[in-house]
């Protein structure tokens, strides 16, 4: 009776997630290759390697064609990059753009130009960057 009360229950396993033991036969060279790639991969163990690359095969295999499952693939792990440098480039940007806006203001007031004056110097600047740039 002592022993009921101390056990206790594990929590209810997803039947999908349980382990199963299978006896998997390969090269000498393909553990190797393994062993070798397992921290690369971030993969904690042989096992989870293997899953991993099943998974991979078997994503594959399930889009009948090569260039549709990397293309999905890829384009996943290029966004999240290009979203990031997007990010810090805007910030630069940004930064840049108000330092500019200073410099023209000091300048500017050292040098007394109309307004007019500059507006006219805006239309020549925003003409030549256009023209160099094919905006």
């Amino acid at each position: 009776m002592e022993e009921d009360n101390n056990r206790q229950e594990s929590p209810v396993e997803n039947p999908d997630e349980k382990l199963v033991r299978r006896c998997v036969n390969l090269k000498k060279k393909t553990y190797d290759e393994i062993d070798e790639l397992l921290e690369k991969s971030q993969s904690g163990n042989r096992n989870e390697f293997i899953e991993k690359a099943v998974n991979f095969y078997i994503g594959f295999l399930r889009t009948e064609k090569t260039e549709m499952y990397l293309l999905s693939t890829f384009t996943a792990a290029i966004q999240g990059t290009v979203n990031g440098a997007e990010g810090r480039i805007m910030g630069v940007i940004y930064k840049l753009a108000v330092e500019l806006a200073m410099l023209n203001r000091i300048v500017a007031y050292d040098r007394n130009f109309a307004e007019i004056a500059i507006e006219q110097i805006r239309a020549i600047a925003e003409k030549e960057v256009s023209d160099m740039y094919n905006f």
